[in-house]
């Protein structure tokens, strides 16, 4: 009996003691041990190693397992603009490594004020007067008010960022994996997301790509690939000169020659005018049958009123005749006197 709790006794000792080891390495891990001896930064980047290091907030014997990494990644992320992403690893017993990958500028935000660099995660990269030359030109984002460099973009409308960013994604990476995608990538100058389900991009400044919205962008894409080098059954047949529109209907797509829909346009502004001119003069007829109409009332309340005043006038001469017959009697004094 007593053997028995002398070995309880002495695995609960054990415990302890194990116990006691672990927290005091704990706390001393936290505050003597694995303290930060060196630095090292790997990856390409705008910034010297100063600049990281500054931005990090990271100092020379600060705690490596204390240090929060994610948080020191932000930091860095959002203190240097052209930082795209920030990795923090620790080695122990001493050393912090952080790999530095550089934002990548992929787009023009314009708008009617000034112009966003957008990377290619949607980071603010600066904001200048006029768009810088071989980005893809963006139109209708919409930025909320605020926003400055180092910020990701936003407009307030998440479908609408959804989409921005889905494109931006699809341009830089995923569109660039089959060779035609790229290709129709690499010619797209302009892309309209104003109305996010009704998307239009311009290739090479001559075709119109109404894209629709983004649902199935990559199939998409590889079709106009086949369409416009022309690698698919199309009646159309494209080269460096053919200018128009591609529209996407439900499960095919419509093209329209420039020339075309500037006839179309032509024409309808000549219908357009004389259908304004028609009714123009459908206007000016009612107008001038209205002021007959009111011409016509007018002329026989006037006869009316001469009728009225020749009535009048009758009356008025058959009051003055009395009153000249009243002017043969005496008046009543007289009349007594008389008698």
């Amino acid at each position: 009996m007593g053997r028995k709790k002398g070995q309880q006794s002495g695995r609960l000792f054990a415990f302890v003691a194990v116990m006691l080891a672990l927290i005091g390495f704990g706390i001393l891990s936290m505050t003597v041990f694995f303290n930060i001896e060196k630095v090292e930064i790997t990856g390409s980047s705008n910034y010297t190693s100063e600049e990281i290091m500054k931005a990090s907030g990271i100092k020379d014997g600060d705690n490596l397992i204390r240090t929060n990494l994610t948080k020191t990644a932000a930091k860095i992320e959002k203190e240097l603009v052209y930082v795209g992403k920030a990795q923090l690893k620790r080695v122990f017993p001493s050393t912090l490594v952080i790999t530095i990958t550089p934002a990548k500028a992929a787009a023009n935000f314009i708008t009617k004020k000034d112009t966003m660099v957008i990377s290619d995660t949607g980071k603010i990269l600066e904001i200048f007067d006029e768009p810088r030359a071989s980005l893809m030109n963006f139109y209708g984002t919409a930025p909320a008010p605020g926003l400055l460099a180092g910020d990701v973009f936003t407009s307030g409308d998440a479908k609408k960022d959804q989409t921005i960013f889905t494109l931006l994604d699809f341009f830089q990476h995923e569109g660039k994996e089959d060779r035609l995608s790229a290709r129709i990538i690499d010619g797209i100058t302009l892309v309209d997301v104003t109305n996010r389900s009704d998307l239009v991009a311009i290739y090479d400044n001559r075709i119109t790509i109404m894209l629709g919205n983004v649902t199935n962008i990559t199939y998409n894409f590889k079709v106009l690939g086949t369409i416009i080098f022309n690698q698919s059954n199309s009646s159309v047949v494209f080269d460096e000169t053919t200018e128009g529109t591609l529209t996407k209907l439900n499960d095919s797509w419509s093209f329209r020659y420039k020339e075309d829909i500037e006839q179309g346009e032509k024409q309808y502004r000549e219908n357009l005018k004389i259908y304004e001119e028609r009714k123009a003069e459908e206007k000016a007829a009612a107008e001038s049958e209205l002021a007959e109409i009111e011409g016509t009332a007018e002329t026989s309340s006037e006869d009316g009123d001469s009728e009225e005043d020749d009535s009048g006038d009758e009356d008025s001469s058959h009051d003055e005749s009395g009153d000249e017959d009243d002017e043969d009697v005496p008046p009543a004094e007289t009349h007594e006197m008389l008698e």
